[in-house]
């Protein structure tokens, strides 16, 4: 199956609306700190639904090293895996 980064996009900002219960509105720009309030333990189970969901390894280097702090880098670097399969 071929993902787009608009379905990536739309499975993150579901996931996101759904297990946020006080999250404002989720989009491409929301951050994950500053505007969704995810904290690490919420960071992990995101990977984890993510690494499930399209059968990739996040390092999780790349959240903290690359500084992944938006939703879009976050779609953005589940391209890039996606593309390396």
């Amino acid at each position: 199956m071929t993902h787009t980064y608009e379905s990536v996009l739309q499975h993150i900002t579901s996931y996101l609306h759904n297990k946020l219960t006080e999250a404002p509105e989720v989009d491409a720009q929301a951050h994950f700190t500053k505007d969704l309030n995810i904290n690490s333990l919420q960071v992990f189970e995101i990977v984890e639904e993510l690494e499930e969901t399209y059968q990739i390894i996040i390092p999780l280097e790349l959240l903290y090293k690359q500084h992944i702090q938006t939703v879009a880098e976050l779609v953005e670097e589940v391209m890039r895996l996606l593309e390396k399969r």
